[in-house]
């Protein structure tokens, strides 16, 4: 039988608390087939814009594409998306971040904000080439009516080398994926899954984050919200998710 004490630090002591790894690559590279064949018994909540997006278009009848993004989805996926990871991070839930490579400035802002909540963040960093990209970015846009344009895909692209090169640096955990055809094979797949399985099963390293996880094992709480922030805190310190 599980004692009321048990219940209460289930949430604490359940694996890949306090945990995120940001899934960066270009459009097309693949970021949604690798971040399930990352997932196992842990299963991370995915953060990005395309839930919200997807559910919009076929609330309205909209197609997603540059021109309906900048007018249309934008302001309006980017609270749905804050609302949701703000759940997320209230119960310390371990997370994928969905990310595109050449973003590094909105990267390293969104690694601080989770940093600063006591979160151990790494990075899965996914290689392709260009005209793979390109033509499964295509293919997508079809079937999802979301579509990327070749040149925004091209100068993504282009700066993927440069922030790939200082991502290896920056991230304590960091590994690269090749997700060209043939390259992802079952091999490849079972490798990258034993290193984000054994990143997320670590205890947290994040001095913030260890000094939380203490405090609420004391008081036997299970969300950040009221114990060690306030709603407004949290919240405050989700809002700059998306810059200024």
């Amino acid at each position: 039988m599980i004692t009321f004490k048990q219940y209460l630090e289930e949430g604490i002591n359940d694996k890949g608390i306090l945990k995120a790894v940001f899934v960066v690559g270009i459009p097309g590279a693949g970021k949604s087939y690798t971040v399930k064949q990352l997932t196992g018994s842990i299963a991370p909540k995915v953060v990005n814009t395309d839930k919200s997006t997807e559910f919009l278009s076929k609330k309205f009848g909209i197609e997603s594409n540059d021109d309906t993004w900048k007018s249309f989805f934008r302001d309006r996926t980017k609270p749905m998306t804050m609302n949701t990871l703000a759940g997320y991070v209230n119960g310390m839930l371990p997370l994928f971040v969905d990310g595109t490579s050449n973003s590094a400035s909105n990267i390293l802002s969104r690694v601080g904000i989770l940093e600063s909540l006591g979160y151990d963040v790494g990075m899965v960093f996914i290689n392709t080439n260009l005209d793979v990209a390109q033509e499964r970015a295509a293919k997508r846009g079809a079937e999802i009516d979301r579509h990327v344009s070749t040149e925004f895909i091209d100068k993504v692209h282009k700066e993927s080398e440069k922030n790939r090169e200082y991502f290896k640096g920056k991230f304590g955990f960091f590994r690269e994926v090749n997700n060209n055809p043939g390259e992802f094979d079952d091999a490849a797949i079972l490798k990258a899954y034993r290193a984000v399985s054994s990143f997320y099963s670590g205890d947290v390293e994040n001095p913030v984050g260890s000094r939380i996880l203490e405090k609420m094992k004391e008081s036997g709480a299970k969300y950040l919200v009221p114990n060690m922030f306030s709603k407004e805190e949290l919240e405050k310190k989700v809002s700059g998710w998306f810059g200024s």
